[in-house]
């Protein structure tokens, strides 16, 4: 015992296993050494093991010298691949074990469970080579040393050793518990593959989730430089009659805007989607008409710079409440205007229709563009697939989300389209009536005369246009550019909003939350959260610090006021 145990101290028996891998080239070759290696030497171990009982038992010439070649031979395959014969030392094992398996097969009959060692020879021949042609002449060699024991066996053409039925009983179980530890062992590599194959999947998805995220934050900060800009020169536009000549240009600039955020939205889904996590659902119980025509208003910037008007249609005998996912359905609604918007023709009417069907309800979004050619519309879900018109970016996203989106809501998505005549999209969803709390016959108008208002964020672009949004609606601000500088401009100044950056230096934005809600004095204070990522997990962080909402950059100046109107009655103007 204590030669055995100094054998395994000193690293030996590792050494052995790893001979001949300083010769392989790749990895995966040298993996494939140490399959080898380990298969040789156990089959070695079992014959002298199993092998001296049957020698001792049968006193058989026939047995003792096949049993002793047996073992030299498979001692002799990790020389082979000591000298650099990784290819020739493979060939040999799988022939070797092919080759006495036949000779025990025929010379001990039903004995050797031949039934068991093809299992083990053909996961063998799929784990140490993963050349097809290869595998195939591994299960040639399988299949012909089969038919020989069983023809034998058959015919009689070589009389198998004779034994008592207890001997025979005795060999059968020590066969079987010989050919079991081969494929056990065989087994216990293909769970270590499959173990490394999920650590590189795991690191590979973290390392993509990590890019996706750093690009989306880097690309949304800029774009709500841009799009906030444009919305303000549009309501400039509006407001003076010298300006408005670029009405065109600045519209153009916000459609473009708008593509770019819904791209933005769509390859974050779609990581979301590959890593299975779109599966959280949030059901509530929102007003129907108001959050249809809310998510259609936020288009009509866009569809004003190819002069398309957005027609709303919704059935009276739908609830004026309904129980969904609120902001699934609007990704939904969104995806399938912006397409709409993007493919109908200029001066043409968007139909948006809401409309019951039994136990259901239909949303539908019907252009007037060329339509879809028949043999397209089977490939239109697909991710990735784009239009033929070379003049229409897109990344062929927008379809894919939205199905999968109907698909997690229990409903389901459905096109009509001919050449000429438009496209029809209709989501059919699982129709549940919702109440709603009694509301104020008082209009709510985003009037923040008398409000305090906070900015707390690092990009001095994004401070800017949260500013000049703010003070159009009258309220006094004040901005800081980190979360300890915030801290203290709220401990003096006292807001009664707080608009806070996800990420910031010095203190990101959860945590400046957080400090913010431990203070009596902002413990009902109105604060949003900001924020360039896109991965829910990132939005969660920030509510659960204590957020009352979270607007996304590019932020829409149409959901700023739109959450400011649903919270200014429950958050009254703070007496200084």
């Amino acid at each position: 015992m204590k030669f055995v145990r100094s054998i395994f101290q000193s690293g030996f028996l590792s050494r052995l296993i790893k001979t001949g891998t300083s010769y392989a080239t790749t990895e995966e070759e040298r993996k494939g050494v140490i399959v080898v290696n380990c298969l040789c030497l156990t089959t070695a171990a079992l014959v002298l093991l199993i092998g001296t009982i049957f020698i001792y038992l049968l006193e058989s010439v026939y047995i003792t010298i096949p049993v002793i070649l047996e073992f030299l031979a498979f001692c002799s395959i990790v020389f082979i691949n000591r000298a650099g014969k990784i290819r020739t030392a493979k060939i040999s094992m799988y022939c070797l074990q092919c080759l006495c398996a036949t000779y025990f097969g025929i010379l001990m009959g039903p004995v050797v469970e031949i039934q068991l060692l093809i299992i083990f020879l053909i996961m063998a021949s799929f784990l140490i080579t993963k050349n097809k042609l290869e595998r195939r002449i591994y299960l040639f060699m399988s299949i012909v040393m089969v038919i020989l024991t069983e023809v034998n066996f058959y015919y009689d053409f070589v009389h198998y050793i004779p034994t008592s039925r207890n001997v025979s009983f005795l060999f059968r179980w020590l066969a079987m518990t010989g050919i079991l530890t081969l494929i056990l062992e065989v087994i216990n590599f293909y769970d270590q593959k499959n173990i490394e194959y999920q650590e590189k999947l795991e690191k590979s998805d973290q390392s993509k989730s990590i890019f996706v995220k750093q690009v989306s934050h880097e690309i949304r900060t800029p774009l709500n430089g841009i799009y906030g800009i444009a919305q303000l020169m549009k309501e400039d536009a509006s407001k003076y009659p010298e300006l408005v000549q670029l009405n065109g240009y600045v519209s153009d600039l916000i459609d473009a805007c708008h593509d770019a955020k819904a791209i933005i939205n769509n390859v974050l889904d779609l990581a979301e989607i590959e890593k299975g996590k779109l599966h959280n659902l949030r059901a509530s119980s929102f007003e129907l008409r108001s959050w249809l025509n809310g998510v259609v208003s936020m288009h009509k910037y866009v569809a004003f710079s190819k002069e398309v008007s957005i027609q709303v249609e919704i059935d009276p005998e739908l609830p004026d409440a309904i129980i969904g996912d609120e902001i699934k359905l609007k990704q939904i609604l969104h995806n399938l205007l912006s397409n709409a918007i993007k493919f109908t023709n200029n001066n043409t009417v968007i139909e948006v229709k809401a409309t019951r069907f039994h136990q259901r309800w239909l949303l539908s979004v019907k252009d007037a563009g060329d339509g879809i050619r028949e043999e397209n519309l089977k490939t239109i879900f697909e991710p990735f697939v784009k239009t033929e018109n070379r003049n229409i970016e897109s990344t062929g996203l927008g379809l894919y989300i939205t199905r999968q989106l109907a698909g997690l809501l229990g409903g389901e998505i459905r096109v009509r389209s001919s050449l000429g005549n438009g496209t029809l999209f209709q989501v059919s969803l699982p129709l549940m009536a919702g109440v709603l709390p009694a509301i104020p016959t008082e209009e709510m108008k985003p009037d923040l005369q008398g409000y305090k208002a906070l900015v707390i964020e690092d990009n001095p672009m994004s401070q800017k246009i949260l500013t000049n949004l703010l003070k159009g609606m009258g309220a006094t601000t004040a901005v800081a550019d980190n979360g300890i500088e915030g801290l203290s401009v709220a401990a003096s100044f006292i807001p009664d909003i707080i608009f806070v950056d996800a990420h910031m230096p010095l203190m990101d934005g959860d945590e400046t939350i957080y400090t913010l809600r431990k203070d009596p004095q902002f413990v009902k204070t109105l604060i949003i959260a900001v924020t360039a990522d896109g991965f829910n997990d990132d939005a969660q962080t920030m509510i659960r610090a204590g957020a009352d909402e979270l607007i996304p950059k590019p932020i829409a100046f149409v959901e700023v006021r739109a959450l400011l109107k649903k919270h200014l009655s429950t958050h009254p103007v703070v007496e200084h």
